[in-house]
């Protein structure tokens, strides 16, 4: 007995709380929870516990697991209150040394409510663990991690737009079908709900106030008439038959605007097509009748013609062949009836009734008429009846052959129509001051139509290459290359210096006189010249440019004194070509002569003017002379190559060169083709039939080329049908080329773009800080090419080399056959351009840069497809 209370007093001493508190047995009487308490704190969870607590009452924490709740206590077996969720419960000593507690815990279950909403339904299932009913209302006795599937089920003619769960939405979008959303039930009771729209629809209606009209005249569209359920409505009015450059619809919309007015100025049938579309996208059209637009005259001739179109078919179909009919609004009364004195039938040979009408509507003819020695054989004389038109073929009737050529048909090309005393020739030869003139005080007739035959006899020739020539771009007297400036007074006065230059050399290729002053004196003379009898007449590049001696000789010559073979139709003997790559301001001069690789003969004459004004080597010299990245780079404006830079191109010479990059090499195999005479130049594109064109392939409207020309005389000796080079004679595959060629480029245009710099190649200077063509100019003209340079960075994004990438977009994109010329040169500078712009290095991620680039209108799909195809990998 003494040994046992013994050890009783070590234990006390090794174990003071039990000496001073007492102990709390805890026990779970059912799992997930747990009781927490004591001293030191002890967390019980399954089974029984003891806590030490010490003298006095304590507190201890019941607790579910989540997903369950207490469902009972009990102390010393007593039922004490505890919230179902849990916390804590206060333990009174009460003078015990022992007392217990018991926690009991059962499953949480909770509820989900469905809350409806106009346009559909909203119904919950119970899918798992096990499927259950479908209700629209209440789901009870859902536990935690059970799955629910919510399903949104539109009404018809409505769309499920959303579900929400407790508050959050789980689903979006548009759908017209059921779409639903399984959810996985928490700790919570949520109610659901789901928004529904209605589709939008739209009926197009358009009404038309008549269906005949003259021209000019409005007419009304109305498309009030259509109905939706998605007000407000927007209206676009467009042509869908008929020529739609001849309508004018105002307002066409697209606008709050159901009415138009439909007004075209040529005749013919028109059908009107509205679209209507609602707030919410929904579209639908509806077409005019047929709207038959009529001259003024056979709209007031309606009742003659319909008698006299039975009765004299061929004084109606001579009429309506006639400008009285087409366009001067003159109808059957107005000559047979004029004053509208007369009943029906009216004048029959109503000859005394033009000269007072004419007076008024064609003064300038009626006075030349007046004073012409046709005046006492009427109009009648010269003219047809009721088609009024005449000919001069019919001048030879009664003056036979005047000239020393056969006149037969080509008086008016130098007689005054109405006053054949007054020579003149039509446009362009003799044309208005604002566009170019083949015909100047220093270029005249015999430049191009006379010929001398070794009798000395002078003839007047139509040649099949004037109307070739005439055809083609150098022909064209309203082409910018002629009409962007008097270029006669662009030029540089003798001596041309570093000194006096403006870099304002146009002349030289932008005029006939110009250019041979240029050739004749080595390259020298870009001096301007000027005529005031000319002034402000363009000059344009016709035959004696290329072509001497003219007048034409029909034979050819032999100079013995010099040994000198002349044949007829001969070209000037131009010697190599040296392009002067200048660049010149009032602060800044920069010489850059490049010699041409080849003497090529005769096509020296295309080679002059074909180099480009402006060479990549031009702004490496100014990188060297102001650093790469220096202030220099920060307000230039872009230095242009200039346009048609075939040559320059043909022989690798005038592309901005990256450094550390390759641009050499022998793959410029058409700057061979022809030897040194003809050619290149000449050969490919003065091999067909119709020369003076100056193209070896034909092409569509669209611009797709169609024909191979020069296949059979030139292309066939290299592109055969056996192991010879690509394309061979097959037009589809270099038109292929083509467009491979232009959507890389319009790929590097989208990689400025994403910069800031934006290109437009119909306005200088090309380059600007807005994609707004509205706001591009000067005040927008891009300038600061180092503006993505970091000092102290490397050298990413310098000042030339982003104009360099700049430069040879404009450049390729001004050499429209870059893709033949010189592919494999081309395709450098271009994959180098993409290369740089992107992010300032020359670091091979073109393929990368092409696969990402955003698609837009101006640069689709397939132009990502074909710029890969052509430049995803550097050659």
């Amino acid at each position: 007995m003494i040994k046992k209370a013994l050890l009783f007093l070590v234990i006390l001493t090794c174990l003071p709380s039990l000496a001073l508190g007492w102990t709390l047995t805890a026990k779970i009487g059912s799992p997930s929870g747990s009781i927490a308490g004591g001293s030191p704190y002890k967390v019980v969870t399954t089974g029984t516990g003891y806590l030490t607590i010490p003298t006095g009452d304590t507190i201890v924490a019941v607790t579910p697991t989540a997903g369950y709740t207490v469902s009972m206590v009990t102390l010393d077996g007593s039922v004490i209150s505890v919230p179902a969720a849990g916390g804590d419960v206060a333990i009174p000593q009460a003078g015990k040394t022992a007392r217990t507690l018991i926690a009991y815990f059962t499953a949480a279950t909770y509820s989900m409510t469905a809350n409806q909403t106009t346009g559909g339904l909203l119904s919950m299932q119970r899918i798992s663990p096990t499927g259950g009913s479908i209700t629209t209302t209440t789901l009870t006795g859902l536990r935690t991690g059970n799955v629910v599937r919510v399903t949104a089920t539109p009404n018809t003619g409505y769309s499920a737009t959303s579900i929400s769960v407790g508050g959050s939405q789980v689903w979006s979008g548009s759908y017209p079908a059921a779409v639903y959303y399984d959810y996985t039930v928490g700790t919570s009771s949520v109610t659901a709900q789901a928004s529904f729209l209605s589709i939008p629809t739209v009926t197009a209606r358009l009404a038309t106030a008549t269906t005949r009209t003259p021209v000019n005249t409005p007419v009304t569209l109305d498309a009030s008439g259509s109905t939706s359920n998605d007000a407000p409505l927007s209206y676009r009015f467009q042509v869908v038959s008929g020529d739609p450059a001849a309508v004018t619809l105002t307002p066409a919309g697209p606008g709050p605007d159901a009415v138009t007015s439909f007004k075209a100025s040529l005749p013919g049938d028109y059908l009107v097509q509205v679209t209507v579309t609602s707030t919410r996208g929904a579209t639908s059209t509806a077409t005019s009748p047929v709207i038959t637009v009529l001259t003024q005259a056979g709209y007031d001739s309606a009742g003659c013609l319909s008698c006299h179109g039975n009765r004299d078919p061929a004084i109606a179909a001579a009429y309506q062949q006639s400008t009285h009919y087409l366009t001067a609004a003159v109808s059957c009364s107005g000559c047979h009836n004029p004053d509208g004195s007369l009943g029906h039938p009216y004048l029959a040979q109503p000859g005394s009734s033009c000269l007072p009408c004419h007076s008024t509507a064609t003064p300038q003819i009626a006075t030349d008429f007046s004073a012409s020695p046709h005046l006492n054989t009427g109009c009648i004389g010269c003219h047809y009846d009721h088609t009024a038109t005449s000919t001069f073929n019919r001048c030879s009737d009664c003056h036979g052959q005047p000239h020393p050529w056969d006149s037969q048909g080509i008086c008016g090309s130098c007689h005054l129509t109405h006053n054949p005393y007054t020579i003149t020739a039509p446009p362009p030869h003799f044309n208005s001051f604002s566009t170019a003139r083949y015909v100047t005080s220093r270029i005249g007739c015999e430049n191009c139509h006379r010929t001398i035959d070794e009798a000395g006899v002078s003839t007047f020739n139509v040649y099949s290459a004037n109307r070739q020539w005439g055809r083609s771009g150098k022909g064209d007297c309203k082409s910018a290359a002629y009409v962007s400036f008097d270029f006669k007074t662009l030029g540089t006065a003798l001596p041309a210096t570093p000194a006096n230059s403006a870099g304002a050399d146009c002349v030289r290729c932008h005029t006939t006189t110009g250019y041979v002053k240029y050739v004749d004196s080595g390259f020298q003379d870009i001096a301007a010249f000027d005529d005031p009898a000319d002034r402000p007449a363009r000059e344009m590049i016709v035959c004696s440019a290329c072509h001497t001696p003219t007048p034409f000789l029909s034979y050819d010559i032999v100079d013995w004194d010099t040994y000198t073979y002349i044949p007829a139709f001969s070209r000037r003997d131009v010697p190599i070509v040296t392009a002067y790559y200048n660049y010149s301001t009032a602060g800044t001069k920069v010489l850059n002569p490049v010699l041409m690789p080849a003497d090529t003969g005769e096509s020296n004459n295309c080679i002059v003017c074909h180099t480009g004004r402006t060479a990549g080597s031009t702004l490496r010299i100014l990188a060297q002379r102001y650093g790469s990245s220096g202030t220099f780079w920060s307000n230039t404006p872009f230095i242009d190559p200039h346009g048609m830079a075939a040559a320059g191109i043909l022989y690798g010479k005038n592309g901005y060169e990256f450094f550390g990059k390759s641009y050499s090499g022998t793959f410029a195999v058409h700057g061979a083709l022809g030897g040194d005479d003809p050619g290149s130049c000449i050969f490919c594109h003065m091999s067909a039939e119709d020369k003076h064109s100056f193209s070896p392939v034909q092409k569509d409207a669209s611009g797709m080329i169609t024909q191979i020309t020069a296949f059979a005389p030139t292309c066939s000796g290299c592109h055969d049908q056996t192991v010879k080079p690509i394309p061979l004679n097959d037009p589809a595959q270099l038109d292929g080329k083509r467009r491979d060629y232009g959507s890389a480029l319009k790929a590097l245009a989208a990689v400025l773009a994403r910069k800031g710099i934006y290109y437009n190649a119909a306005l200088s200077p090309y380059f600007f800080t807005t994609g707004d063509q509205a706001a591009q100019g000067a005040a927008t003209a891009y300038r600061n090419w180092r503006a993505f340079y970091v000092a102290g960075s490397p050298p990413w994004y310098s000042g030339s080399d982003l104009m360099g990438a700049a430069f040879n977009l404009k450049l390729l994109d001004g050499e429209k056959g870059g893709y033949a010329h010189n592919s494999y040169y081309v395709k450098r500078l271009t994959y180098d351009s993409i290369d740089l712009a992107d992010d300032g290095r020359l670091n091979a991620t073109v393929a990368v840069t092409l696969q990402n680039l955003l698609a837009t209108t101006l640069f689709t799909e397939e132009d990502r497809a074909r710029a890969i195809s052509w430049v995803g990998v550097r050659p």
